[in-house]
C-alpha cells in the first residue's frame, strides 16, 4: 500500500472526498440514507454539489436523491476543527425549506459530517438531526481492497487526527454550571459510578467507565434523554438478544440501537435542558436518570459474559 501524506487537510478536501464517494459508490451512499427514516429503501443519486449558496448562506455539500417517487435533498455541513457558527443548523433548515418551495426536491434531511470528538464537544453540532462520522467512513473504506479506498481511508485517518489534536471545547457557562451540580449529585448519591468527564467541560454527554475500558462504555445524553451503554464495534443483532434477556430480567425499557458505527443498549430517561438550572428539576427525574445509568453499568457484566458465550458457541 502506498503511504499518502495529505499535508494540511481542510474541510474542502473532505467535501470533495464525500462528494466523489457518494457519486461513484452506491454502497457508500447508503451510509447516508440509512442514517435517516428512509433506511433500507432503494435510492438513486441524481446530483451532488459543493458550496450551494442562497440568501441564507451556504451548504457545504448538497446531494439530491430519488427515493420512491420523491426527491430528497441531503444538506451536509462538514467540520474538521473550526467552531460551528451560531444558528448554523437553523440556516440549513431555512435553505431546505426554500428549496422545497422552489420545487428542487419534495423533502430534505440535514446532516453534520465530522469526527466523533467534534460533535461530542461542540454544542451547535449537536443540533443536527443526522450525523455521519469520519470514523464510520474510514471503517467503510477499510473493508475494501482497492487502491482508491486505501487512499481514502488514509485521508479520513489524517482528518480525524487533526480534529483530535486541534479541536477546542467551547465552554458554555450555563451547561457547565448544570454539569457541575450534576457531578456533585452523582458523587453524593451514586458514588460507585465512575464518571470520567472533566468538571471543566460542558458535560453534554457525561462519560462513565465500566470494567471493560474502551470496549464497553456509557454515555448519558442529557438533552436527548438517552442513557447508552455502547459496545465498540458490536453487532446490533447480538445486542438485541441481550436486550430481550434484560427485559425479561427486570429492565423492561431497554432496547438495542445503532450509534455511530457501534451499537448500544439504550434506556429512555427524562430529557434535561442544560440551559436551565439543575435545581429547577424534580429530584425524581434526576434520580431516574442515575438509576438507569446504574442498571446499564450492572448490565455490562452480564452482556460481556453473554457475548463471550456466543463467541464460544460460534467456534464449535
Amino acid at each position: 500500500m502506498v503511504d499518502c501524506n495529505f499535508g494540511t487537510i481542510v474541510e474542502r478536501d473532505m467535501d470533495r472526498l464525500l462528494l466523489e464517494a457518494v457519486a461513484t459508490d452506491p454502497v457508500f451512499a447508503r451510509l447516508l440514507v440509512d442514517k435517516t427514516d428512509l433506511k433500507g429503501q432503494p435510492f438513486e443519486v441524481i446530483s451532488v454539489e459543493l458550496s450551494l449558496s442562497d440568501s441564507d448562506g451556504e451548504s457545504d455539500i448538497t446531494i439530491v436523491m430519488k427515493i420512491g417517487d420523491r426527491k430528497y435533498g441531503f444538506l451536509i455541513e462538514d467540520k474538521i476543527d473550526a467552531p460551528a457558527m451560531d444558528k448554523q443548523h437553523e440556516r440549513y433548515k431555512k435553505r431546505g425549506d426554500t428549496a422545497v418551495r422552489n420545487k428542487k426536491y419534495q423533502e430534505y434531511r440535514v446532516f453534520i459530517y465530522c469526527a466523533e470528538k467534534y460533535r461530542e464537544r461542540n454544542s451547535e453540532a449537536q443540533f443536527y438531526e443526522h450525523f455521519l462520522s469520519y470514523e464510520e467512513c474510514k471503517r467503510y473504506f477499510d473493508t475494501k481492497d482497492d487502491s482508491i479506498s486505501k487512499i481514502r481511508s488514509q485521508q479520513f485517518a489524517q482528518a480525524i487526527h487533526k480534529a483530535r489534536k486541534t479541536i477546542q471545547t467551547e465552554v458554555n457557562e450555563k451547561a457547565n454550571a448544570f454539569f457541575r451540580k450534576y457531578k456533585d449529585y452523582q458523587e453524593k448519591h451514586f458514588p460507585e459510578l465512575v464518571l470520567v468527564t472533566s468538571q471543566k467541560s460542558n458535560g453534554y454527554w457525561p462519560h462513565y467507565r465500566t470494567h471493560f475500558g474502551n470496549h464497553i462504555y456509557l454515555y448519558h445524553k442529557i438533552s436527548s434523554g438517552f442513557v447508552d451503554l455502547t459496545f465498540n464495534k458490536a453487532k446490533l443483532s447480538d445486542l438485541e438478544q441481550i436486550a430481550v434477556w434484560a427485559r425479561k430480567h427486570g429492565i423492561p425499557s431497554v432496547r438495542a440501537v445503532t450509534t455511530s458505527g457501534s451499537a448500544a443498549l439504550r434506556i429512555k430517561v427524562p430529557d434535561l435542558d442544560m440551559q436551565n438550572s439543575f435545581d429547577d428539576y424534580d429530584e425524581g427525574a434526576i434520580r431516574e436518570c442515575f438509576e438507569a445509568i446504574e442498571e446499564l453499568i450492572d448490565l455490562a457484566d452480564v452482556a460481556h459474559s453473554m457475548s463471550q458465550l456466543n463467541e464460544k458457541a460460534k467456534k464449535k
